[in-house]
């Protein structure tokens, strides 16, 4: 299937607009702790490698909420080693941590531009600094699109 790697501001500001949809407001009653946990042992299980296909926008921001807790979870017990002296191996912590969540989040990432109909490679856009990560942020925050080429894949 190709995907389109035309933005256009237009778009981008229709994306952020629909965080005020009923489907976002839905989504946001259905979260519970169990969800997040066992989305993100999915994506890390059984995901880890995986650039096809498509996540919907639960399943992304399910997985960002969990990154995020863990990162400041580190955060919090590399502050304690640092106290202790022990600061070096907290760093090391956070870029294990970080260094394994790589593909993963690369790949959701990926699947998540797949579902708003866009290329994976826009993600690349993140480079930029600031403005680059706001794009992909809006980006991120599209609709799903149905699936223009018939096949009956998972793309709804």
């Amino acid at each position: 299937m190709a995907y389109k790697m035309n933005l256009s501001i237009d778009e981008l500001t229709a994306n952020v607009k629909s965080l005020s949809s009923p489907e976002v407001k839905e989504g946001f009653s259905k979260l519970s702790v169990n969800s997040v946990k066992d989305n993100f042992i999915n994506i890390i299980k059984n995901r880890y490698f995986c650039f096809e296909g498509v996540a919907k926008r639960s399943e992304y921001w399910q997985y960002v909420l969990a990154i995020f807790v863990c990162s400041i979870v580190l955060s919090i017990i590399s502050t304690i080693l640092g106290i202790i002296g022990l600061g070096v191996v907290g760093g090391i912590l956070q870029g294990l941590f970080n260094l394994a969540i790589l593909c993963p989040s690369l790949g959701v990432a990926a699947r998540r531009l797949h579902d708003t109909g866009k290329s994976g490679w826009l993600q690349l856009i993140a480079i930029i600094p600031v403005i680059g990560w706001l794009v992909v942020l809006a980006l991120m925050l599209g609709k799903s699109v149905e699936c223009e080429c018939g096949c009956g894949c998972e793309q709804k």
